[in-house]
């Protein structure tokens, strides 16, 4: 979390300063954005209706639950599981993808 303070700071006082334009620095952020949440979450099943076929987990590390559809899944889930997932965004927000059971 500092590291990503810290170049948001960075960003924005060289914006200040004239180094970039709006756009160009809308563009490295959001790039930035999405490396951050791209890669691989732990977490627990909060809840999952296997026949509505979604279900939300709780991350470990922000305590954040994220939603997860059953298309989303490498394998079943259950409440209370323990799962390894990566985050992608979706219509609604961002969504756990790749879920399987740690």
């Amino acid at each position: 979390m500092v590291v990503d303070f810290l170049f948001f700071i960075s960003m924005f006082y060289r914006f200040k300063q004239g180094f970039y334009s709006n756009k160009t620095l809308c563009l490295m952020c959001n790039l930035h954005a999405n490396f951050i949440i791209m890669g691989t979450n732990t977490g627990t099943v909060k809840f999952f209706n296997e026949e509505k076929g979604y279900g939300f987990i709780k991350d470990d590390n922000d305590n954040v639950d994220y939603f997860v559809h059953a298309n989303g899944l490498v394998e079943d889930i259950n409440q209370d599981d323990r799962v390894s997932y990566d985050l992608e965004d979706g219509r609604k927000g961002v969504n756990a993808v790749n879920v399987e059971l740690v």
